[in-house]
């Protein structure tokens, strides 16, 4: 029998063969466990939510990058208390209505997101701070997109059309 490497004697049990959703369902009880503050389901393969994330009223930054995701889910807007929302590398096309609806959110990422054009929702979150954009299909911006009087940072590099010096009300947007 050939000996085991320090290496491979080391890998947690989980590190074996764990699907994407009992993953995500173990790092959302632990969450409830710990009554965190912040998940983050980036990097499992997700294609779509699970359930029970929705009982983490008390997220406050929630990451779910990088995964198979094509829709959002309508219960996102029940996590009223979400400061930071992480969408970037999924598969959207579409940003649901019910995004306006967490009024406590200031920072929206939707980057690389095959987007191809700025989510309606969006001109909708008056309270954003910063939106990333970046590496979409996008080809023109909005004239609603001035309104975001809270807006500090814009990333929008990256897309198929030019904006070189996109203004926002008074502040100057980071391309």
């Amino acid at each position: 029998m050939p000996k085991k490497t320090a290496r491979q004697a080391k890998l947690p049990a989980r590190a074996t063969a764990s699907s994407p959703m009992t993953e995500a369902e173990a790092r959302i009880a632990e969450a409830r466990r710990q009554n965190t503050t912040k998940l983050d389901l980036s990097s499992l393969g997700l294609t779509e939510v699970p359930d029970t994330l929705f009982e983490l009223r008390q997220l406050q930054d929630l990451q779910l990058a990088d995964n198979r995701l094509q829709e959002i889910p309508v219960r996102l807007g029940e996590l009223q208390q979400l400061q930071q929302l992480d969408l970037q590398q999924n598969q959207l096309r579409e940003i649901p209505t019910v995004l306006s609806e967490l009024r406590k959110l200031r920072v929206l990422v939707l980057h690389s997101s095959q987007l191809r054009e700025v989510p309606a929702v969006v001109l909708r979150m008056p309270q954003l701070r910063r939106l990333f954009l970046g590496n979409n299909q996008l080809r023109e911006l909005p004239d609603a997109l001035c309104e975001l009087k809270q807006l500090q940072d814009l990333h929008l590099g990256g897309n198929q059309g030019a904006f070189p010096f996109f203004r926002l009300g008074c502040q100057q947007s980071k391309v």
